[in-house]
Order: structure tokens, then sequence, then C-alpha cells
């Protein structure tokens, strides 16, 4: 008998393919979608300055936050200093140039010239050394028919960014929306392979799983089917529960569909290298400035209490929606509060900024409660304060924080955080 099987050896070459064994690296806490047309070299700066002005009017010192979160002194200073930091340095850590549904459906020639605008401006960001860790835009769906449409606006960027900074900088991968057949991942990983030809260097990109078609297509050899090219699966919440036929006030992030959704996506892709990601709550806690800090604290407390009740689905973390999620939910779990790292968050993202009228109520995220938005269509979205509401879990190996913002003239409106793959 042959000391090795015969056929072990192949079986052995498809299982590293498969399955690699490296460890996962830091990962970013949050990705930031802001519309093309609203995009500039000075988003992430402006985002970072008014989360951190919010924090200095609301929790003006450690103190205040410890009494707002009811956390232990110490624990309140440390937070506190880290979020004040991180806000400072680094306030936006992933950031996406949005193409979809934050952008909407514009006439071709606009559409260009809003890719040239985005290019401008990331190259500048390189060059003055503001960009973000990781970059690059979020493309129309090829599901709209119009798979044209999503290349060309790829190909410009690419190949502009690439031109203007000399090169295509360290940290960019592509959002690929609302895959509903199995088809489009090889056609868009196609794509990549084709820009990367005259790049020298290796695209990936991340798909949303935005409806029921596409959990059957996921599987252990997916990624290795693309080339290795998939770096992440994002669950789309809303747009899944409505897909299925859920009722409005059903449509939420605990429902048990969205459980099978999660689970399907841990278990098909554990082990491949592909980051996950959750969708967010249907509402957190908003506040009106004016009412002052009072109202900000009652939020916050109420999202303690909430926090305190909730069931975190087994190896996800929590979507941190409410204003005192971050700190409560660190404080609860293991491996302990003193685990929080910089982009803790302590503040008062949701709690701090109105929507419009009704400031004090319930901010609900617009997705929720109602069937999707035709293609292209999405509402518009902001949220630079739910910078402060981040925090890296250590609960969960494989999640991390995710946020959507598809812009808006004021800052009065505030955007819907989802939740986002793998933490170290």
């Amino acid at each position: 008998m042959p000391a090795v099987p015969e056929g072990f050896a192949e079986a052995y070459r498809l299982q590293q393919a498969r399955y690699p064994k490296a460890e996962p690296g830091p990962q970013p806490v949050h990705t930031v979608y802001v519309p093309a047309d609203r995009f500039s070299a000075r988003t992430v700066a402006e985002w970072g300055d008014q989360a951190l002005s919010l924090v200095k009017a609301h929790l003006p010192s450690p103190g205040e936050l410890a009494e707002v979160f009811g956390v232990p002194g110490a624990l309140g200073a440390a937070v506190h200093e880290r979020v004040v930091r991180k806000l400072s340095t680094e306030p936006v850590e992933d950031l996406r140039v949005d193409f979809e549904d934050g952008y909407g459906v514009r006439p071709g020639p606009v559409e260009d010239e809003h890719v040239e605008r985005a290019v401008e401006a990331i190259a500048s960001m390189h060059a003055a050394g503001t960009l973000p860790r990781r970059w690059g835009p979020r493309v129309k769906s090829f599901a709209d028919g119009d798979p044209e449409r999503s290349v060309r606006t790829l190909e410009g960027f690419v190949t502009g960014v690439a031109a203007r900074a000399g090169e295509l900088p360290a940290g960019f991968t592509v959002t690929f929306p609302k895959v509903l057949m199995e088809a489009y991942l090889g056609q868009f990983a196609a794509v990549l392979e084709r820009l990367e030809a005259g790049l020298g260097t290796r695209l990936r990109f991340e798909m949303q799983v935005e409806a029921p078609q596409t959990l059957p297509f996921l599987r252990g050899d997916l990624n290795e089917s693309l080339g290795g090219r998939l770096a992440a699966a994002h669950f789309g919440v809303f747009d899944y529960t409505a897909a299925i036929g859920l009722p409005p006030h059903e449509q939420r992030l605990d429902h048990p569909a969205c459980d099978h959704a999660r689970h399907v996506m841990q278990t098909a892709l554990a082990g491949t290298g592909v980051e996950l990601s959750d969708g967010s709550l249907a509402a957190s806690p908003a506040s009106d400035p004016y009412d002052g800090r009072a109202r900000v604290v009652a939020a916050a407390r109420r999202a303690g209490q909430a926090l305190a009740g909730a069931r975190l689905p087994p190896g996800l973390g929590h979507a941190p929606v409410a204003p005192g999620e971050p700190v409560r939910h660190r404080l609860r779990l293991p491996p302990g509060p003193l685990r929080l790292l910089p982009g803790a968050g302590a503040g008062l993202g949701g709690a701090a900024l109105g929507r419009g009228r009704g400031h004090g109520r319930a901010r609900h995220d617009p997705h929720a409660g109602r069937r999707p938005a035709p293609r292209g269509r999405g509402p518009a979205l902001t949220a630079p304060a739910a910078l402060i509401v981040q925090s890296r879990s250590t609960s969960a190996r494989h999640w991390r924080t995710r946020r959507h913002s598809t812009g808006s003239d004021q800052l009065a409106r505030t955007a819907e955080p989802t939740w986002k793959a793998r933490m170290p």
C-alpha cells in the first residue's frame, strides 16, 4: 500500500488554494460611501472636522463621557482620548466614491465628468498624504442591464488615477453591488484582470449580497474560481428583506431570515480569506441639537439599555448605529473594555444630528420599511458624525464595520451605518 493515498496531492493543493492559512491583518473599522458628484479632496477632512466638533460640543471631557455611557472614569478617559485622537488623525479608514444607489442614474457625459473630478480629487489626496488606507469606487450593478456604464466608470477611474498619481496608490478596491447572477462575478473579475494588465498591480473587489438569488452560489471555491479576486461579501439587510417579501415592520437586522443569510455567508466563505459584512439596524436615536446635552444623554442611555438585551448572532459583530452601542458593546463582551482600539465609538453619531424635521425622534434607515428603490435611485444620506460611533470589535474576528453615505447638502441629514467585516 502506498504511503500517500492516490489523489492526495491534488486534493491538498485545492485545500490550500481554497482555504489559505494566512492570518487576517488589520482591517478598516468602517467604509464611508460618498456620492461621486459631492466628493472632493476635502471630503475626508470635512467629515473628520464635523465629527470632532460634535464630540467637543457634547462630550467635552472624559468625565462627561463616563457619565453619559455609565462607564468607570478611567475607561471614559481612555476612550475619550482615543476618539479625539482618531478623529483628528484618521477620521476615515475606508472610502468609496459612490456611482451606484447614492449617486443615481445620470446621462453618460455627466457621469464621465464626475469620474474625472473624482480622479482629480483622489490624485490630490494621494499627493497630500490624506488618502485613506483603503479607497476606491462603487460602480453600478450588472443587474441593471448596462454593464458598459459600470465598466466605463471603473476603467476611467482606475486608469485616470494611475495616470495622474504615477501609479495606482496602495489600498485600492472596488465594490460590485446587487449580484443576482454568478456569471456577473466572473465577468467582473475578467474586467479587473484586463485592467490590471496595464497597471502592474493586482485588483480585487467586494461583492454585495442583497438578494436571495445570491445565496445559492456562495460556496467555498467561489473565490478560487475568481482567481482570488474576491476580497469581501457584504450583506444588504433592507434590499434582502424586501426582496423576500417581508412587510416593512419586519425589515430588520435581527429577523430570522437575516440570520439565515448571514449563516450561509459565514459557512460558505469560512476560511477562504473573504471578509464578511453585516447590515445595519433600522433606526437609531437622533437628537435635536438645540435641545442640548440632556436629550443626547437620554438617547445614549436608551441605546445602552437596548443593547443590553440584544442577542448577538454567533460570530458576528454588532452594528453600532445607536450612540451608546460601541462602548456598551465592548463593556459587555470579552476580552474586555480596555481592548477598545483608536476607532472606539464613544460619541454621538446619530444622536448629535437630526434628520430634517423631527429632531429628537428615532432616525430610521431610508431603505427600511419599503421596497428597494429603483436601481440607481437610492435615497440621499450623509453622516460625517457617524465616524464617532466606530469601534474595533475583538469579539468577532471576521467582521468589521461599514458606513454608508450617499450625500446631502445639509449636515442635518444622517446616514445609516452598517457593519462590515474582519477585525484583528
